[in-house]
């Protein structure tokens, strides 16, 4: 997965911080699945907005609990 994701990130054509119906980001899916390989990729990439909230009004780092980073 995370292979596939470092080539996801090398394009410049991809929208990272599209939104789904909840309002969700790829970096909200990446906290709310504890992913931190994946949500220091993200956090490293210039186009990642982490400013965004979602429809419940949480950024990401609101959803960031400590199990995430023990």
């Amino acid at each position: 997965v995370i292979k596939f994701i470092t080539k996801f990130l090398e394009r410049e054509d991809v929208d990272l911080n599209k939104a789904d119906n909840r309002k969700n980001t790829p970096l909200h899916h990446a906290v709310l699945k504890h992913n931190k390989e994946i949500i220091n990729l993200l956090l490293l990439d210039h186009r990642i907005n982490s400013l965004f909230t979602n429809i419940d009004k949480y950024l990401a780092s609101q959803l960031i609990d400590e199990k995430c980073y023990e």
